[in-house]
């Protein structure tokens, strides 16, 4: 009777064993797989970052939901990597990584600070620096970890509409004029996802009402970075 129960306890322990130096190797070829989507970025290889994708993914960005295939993903990321460098594309925190009991899904939260030099048609290339988060799942397969859907935003550079008006009133010799005084602005901005266009009406107060060619328009509080839709 007590063999018997001492051989029960003792299969158990092998059996968690087991599982939890399962756990830590997936745990490891997920980060493997991360580190090699930052090394997609920073050697511009579409072909590998879009490798680590399953063979559909599903994309939340910009108030919508998108379903690409693994074709799609690395066609859109090789023009995007078109005629581009990475001076850097590092985390900013250590990627937070849940995996379930299972083992075979997991959730990803990362956050990167990304230094980009990237070509503009007809004007020298031009260098961004910007910081992007997400979350994404991954989910276990025969060939190892691949994305299954991501969800990302990125982090607006504070002050930017300030420096668009003060640089608008030096343009146009308004520097001597008081501070509340009004005008309007035009310019074309390139962001994380592409060129638009956008008027900026200033306002008494410091703030400042941003119009989005076909979208939406805001008023900014330019001293605290505040934005109202």
């Amino acid at each position: 009777m007590g063999a018997t129960r001492f051989y029960g306890w003792g299969l158990v322990i092998l059996l968690l064993t087991a599982c939890s130096e399962g756990a830590g190797e997936r745990e490891r070829l997920l980060r493997q797989q991360l580190e090699s989507d930052r090394l997609a970025h920073l050697t511009v290889d579409a072909g590998l970052l879009s490798s680590g994708v399953a063979d559909s993914l599903l994309v939340v960005d910009a108030g919508r939901v998108d379903v690409q295939d693994r074709e799609s993903v690395e066609g859109h990321f090789t023009e995007y990597f078109q005629g581009a460098s990475y001076q850097a594309w590092d985390d900013v925190i250590p990627p937070r990584i849940r995996i379930s009991s299972g083992g075979d899904l997991a959730v990803v939260h990362r956050v990167v600070q990304v230094q980009r030099t990237e070509p503009v048609l007809g004007l020298p290339s031009r260098s961004l620096s910007f910081q992007s988060a997400w979350t994404a799942t991954y989910e276990w397969t025969t060939a190892g970890w691949r994305m299954g859907s991501v969800a990302s935003t990125f982090l607006p550079p504070p002050d930017r509409a300030r420096t668009v008006l003060d640089g608008a009133r030096r343009a146009v010799g308004l520097a001597a004029l008081p501070q509340d005084s009004v005008f309007l602005a035009e310019a074309r901005v390139t962001g994380p996802t592409g060129p638009y266009q956008v008027t900026i009406h200033s306002a008494p107060g410091g703030e400042a009402r941003l119009a989005f060619a076909g979208g939406p328009t805001f008023t900014v509080h330019m001293g605290g970075g505040q934005v109202d839709a």
